[in-house]
């Protein structure tokens, strides 16, 4: 299975629901894989998994090769609140980072904790995002804080969301790796 894999919309909302009886190592795969390296490749680096689990993650439609899965719809957003415009809420796709936050206090003290204003983040999508952030904590935290930083992203709904979890990985990163570390991070998210 040389091809590269990536969670589709249904495959983000199975790591939360937990509607399909999946095996452990199916679970386990579906919550690590993405398209950074191939499906091979992933399945190898799950103890017991096998080429079966990604093929019932494919037939499931919680994965899909990396072309198809860009091409799925998006996860449903949540329906406008005062703090956006309520004219053609955004695809979590396509939204840039936005300034507009369901805590604006709380979010900025943690901002000026980790030096990074809510307005510093660029406008990276949904994806693009989501993509970095999984990269940026296989690479800086360890298997236990990796793990549930992972967790948070996939839960992630929509850009703001992970907004917040970059803001923690920020923090986190600092605090286990210094300065160097979180350069690369904040270098990685375009701050």
């Amino acid at each position: 299975m040389p091809a590269r894999y990536a969670k589709t919309a249904l495959g983000r909302s199975e790591i939360q629901s937990r509607t399909h009886a999946l095996s452990r190592t199916a679970r386990t795969l579906l919550l690590i894989l993405d398209a950074t390296r191939t499906g091979e490749v992933w399945v190898s680096m799950v103890q017991g998994a096998t080429p079966a689990d990604l093929l019932a993650l494919l037939d499931a439609g919680l994965v899909a090769p990396v072309d198809e899965a860009a091409q799925a719809p998006a996860v449903p957003t949540a329906p406008a609140t005062a703090s956006t415009p309520s004219a053609a809420p955004a695809s979590p796709d396509t939204e840039p980072f936005a300034a507009t936050q369901a805590d604006p206090d709380a979010e900025q003290a943690l901002g000026r904790a980790v030096g990074v204003p809510a307005t510093a983040f660029t406008s990276l999508s949904y994806s693009e995002l989501n993509t970095r952030l999984n990269a940026l904590v296989k690479a800086h935290l360890g298997l236990i804080k990796g793990y549930r930083f992972t967790l948070d992203i996939e839960r992630a709904t929509d850009v703001i969301e992970l907004q917040r979890v970059a803001m923690r990985l920020v923090a986190e990163v600092e605090s286990a790796r210094g300065a160097p570390a979180v350069a690369d991070v904040r270098r990685a998210l375009g701050l």
